[in-house]
């Protein structure tokens, strides 16, 4: 139930960790998920209490669409079911309802996000050099994906005005951030940077520019609320002495970037044991906030972002409690089975 979360039933986990999260991370940003759709508002206002005691006064709350995206494929549907009544309008609506700031206790909504990305281990192979000469426009689990995307964004701006008809006005003023699991792309790929950069690149034209997305250009909400990228790494258990570069990774995809993006990394929150494979994380968690972990990615996003001027923020990700991701990252990929949605974890999680 993911109202509990946000409840006294969690209190004990919120009150220890959101103080942290805040005063020793410095963080002033939460992404919650899973968002409650059901529920009462005031079951959760001690939740947002202590947020702003932690002085964490924002937040990008996430859509669960990775069910609704799961049973089209389930049912070998490839449009959504946008029936005023159907199960994902009504639960958008709700959606839009329950992240009115007037229902917030004093946090700002920044953003949203949904749960769900394309996967890249699907979509590289079939970039080709230019937009026009790929064909992932035809492949079914981006078709399904785009499907889902648009059908919200329709009825945020339904109408002939901004909000007119608009079933969540509260999402229309704020800037719809799209989910992107860059770790899923294999870095040893030929041709790896210009596919990657090309499908970012495809992504952020529409069809009549040679494109592939109206999400970034099709200006709905205005400047304030112009679509952003949500870009998601993972940190190594082990940085040092290997290959990985997250300084070098996120220059490269955002050195022509012209769609503005926040940017993810996930990071293990526990202790790192000493051997592989049985003992690569211990189950103690690791509160050593000077941790090489916290400090270099952001410093790291820190230099890239005075370079290229279109980051608007860096989140942490960390795997501790959510045990049930496995290898994933904080996103659903949208694949074409839902046996490939699942995780099993038989081979370890991300990191071990």
């Amino acid at each position: 139930d993911p109202w509990a979360h946000y409840t006294k039933t969690y209190s004990n986990m919120y009150k220890r960790d959101v103080p942290l999260i805040g005063a020793r991370v410095g963080a002033d940003t939460l992404q919650l998920q899973p968002w409650p759709t059901t529920g009462h508002a005031d079951e959760r206002a001690e939740f947002f209490q202590e947020m702003t005691r932690a002085g964490i006064c924002k937040a990008i709350p996430t859509f669960h669409a990775a069910k609704y995206y799961a049973s089209m494929v389930s049912n070998g549907l490839y449009e959504p079911d946008t029936d005023p009544s159907s199960p994902l309008a009504v639960d958008f609506a709700r959606f839009g309802a329950t992240v009115d700031e007037t229902l917030l206790g004093g946090v700002e909504m920044v953003a949203w996000t949904i749960d769900l990305s394309l996967d890249l281990a699907i979509m590289l192979p079939l970039v080709g050099g230019r937009c026009e000469d790929s064909p992932i426009t035809h492949d079914s689990s981006f078709q399904r994906y785009m499907r889902i995307v648009n059908a919200l964004r329709r009825w945020i701006f339904a109408g002939t005005s901004m909000q007119s008809g608009s079933v969540a006005p509260a999402l229309a003023s704020k800037p719809f951030l799209l989910p992107l699991d860059i770790s899923r792309a294999s870095w040893y790929e030929p041709s790896f940077q210009l596919r990657l950069n090309t499908f970012i690149d495809c992504m952020g034209k529409d069809i009549v520019h040679g494109g592939w997305s109206t999400i970034f250009a099709d200006g709905l909400g205005g400047p304030a609320a112009q679509s952003r990228w949500l870009f998601s790494f993972a940190e190594p258990l082990r940085r040092q002495g290997g290959s990985y570069s997250f300084y070098n990774q996120l220059r490269n995809i955002t050195g022509d970037l012209k769609q503005r993006a926040i940017v993810m990394v996930g990071t293990q929150a526990l202790k790192p044991g000493s051997q592989n494979p049985i003992d690569a994380v211990n189950l103690q968690e690791d509160f050593n906030i000077e941790d090489m972990r916290y400090r270099m990615p952001f410093e790291e996003y820190a230099a890239v972002s005075k370079q290229v001027g279109m980051l608007d923020g860096f989140l942490y990700d960390e795997w501790m409690d959510d045990w049930d991701r496995g290898s994933r990252g904080p996103f659903f990929m949208a694949v074409n089975s839902v046996e490939e949605m699942r995780d099993p974890c038989i081979d370890g999680g991300r990191f071990s």
